[in-house]
């Protein structure tokens, strides 16, 4: 890419403008979070907007004001004492119509690498080494991109599962966005579960920094940093207090062992489908909620339907080859 689409050098500036304001609270820091970390593209664009900022200066609200006056002569103009909120919308307007000749016309622009799709069928693990050494483990049926350079480290994970051993670099916080949660460590390991509900985040070694892009009384507060031994789910409706798990099992799954501590039996049968084709039904939405305390075989699915036929208030009847039905109990 040669150039940087105006449009969204343009965004970026804003976000820039927004986010040098003092008084922002910790819900817009969060949503630039979320945007810079949606798309390589977006943190390339940012470091534009960072480099121009720089080369900004100190700016008065006497500049912006003569800026405006230039661009609008016929406009009215006010002596009322500008917000922090107002100064910020004001600054990018200047920014959006100096941006691209304020820097040096050849200046090259840092080339994101392109991201690395990795991905798993049904029943398949995969184990893969990145360019900074960390070695990521994808579960059954899982798939991300990953973008890793010299300026970022970044993973987007779309579906399934991934135990994470990260090399550590401070100059390179490594990032994965995950449903309806942000993951940020320097360097640690710990296990990503993503399903349609939630997203699970188990920590077996180090600190983990979890932010929740929903729910918790507001969007992006961030959870408690988790330690090893500890785990949290988020979701579009919040999140789970932080629990306790034993850090040898976290990503025991790499060995066949498929763990459940307190979690509901959709979210066991959720994993179940990465590792069976057949189709499994729960008919009963308060069965789906259960909650469900097991260690299974992962290689032994049958095994593990009769064991929670045995365990807990339900039957399960199979309607053809591929199709089992979970009901409860009357």
């Amino acid at each position: 890419m040669n150039k940087l689409d105006k449009s969204l050098v343009a965004e970026a500036l804003e976000w820039r403008a927004r986010i040098d304001n003092d008084i922002v609270d910790a819900n817009v820091r969060a949503s630039f979070q979320r945007w810079v970390m949606a798309d390589p593209e977006h943190m390339q664009a940012y470091d534009y907007a960072e480099r121009f900022w720089d080369r900004l200066g100190d700016v008065s609200l006497e500049d912006i004001a003569a800026a405006e006056a230039l661009q609008q002569p016929h406009a009215a103009t006010s002596t009322k004492k500008r917000s922090n909120s107002a100064w910020a919308a004001k600054i990018v307007l200047m920014l959006g119509a100096c941006a691209f000749w304020m820097l040096p016309e050849r200046e090259p622009v840092p080339v994101v690498a392109p991201a690395i799709v990795l991905a798993t069928t049904v029943g398949e693990t995969r184990e893969h080494t990145l360019s900074d050494g960390s070695v990521l483990t994808l579960g059954p049926d899982s798939q991300l991109d990953a973008t890793i350079n010299d300026k970022q480290r970044f993973i987007t994970l779309w579906r399934g599962e991934v135990f994470f051993d990260v090399s550590e670099d401070r100059s390179r916080p490594f990032v994965i966005q995950a449903g309806d949660a942000t993951v940020r460590v320097l360097g640690t390991t710990f296990n990503v579960r993503l399903s349609a509900a939630s997203t699970h985040v188990a920590v077996a070694a180090g600190r983990v920094g979890v932010v929740a892009a929903a729910g918790l009384g507001g969007a992006g507060e961030p959870v408690p940093p988790l330690s090893a031994g500890q785990a949290v789910s988020v979701s579009k409706t919040g999140r789970s207090d932080v629990s306790a798990v034993r850090p040898d099992s976290v990503g025991a799954w790499r060995d066949d062992r498929l763990v459940f501590s307190n979690e509901p039996l959709a979210e066991l049968v959720a994993q179940i489908d990465r590792y069976d084709r057949r189709d499994i039904i729960i008919t009963d939405n308060d069965l789906a909620s259960l909650a469900v305390t097991a260690t299974f075989d992962a290689k032994d699915i049958d095994g593990l339907l009769v064991t929670l036929a045995e365990i807990y208030p339900l039957t399960i009847q199979q309607t053809s080859d591929d199709r089992l039905l979970i009901q409860a109990i009357d």
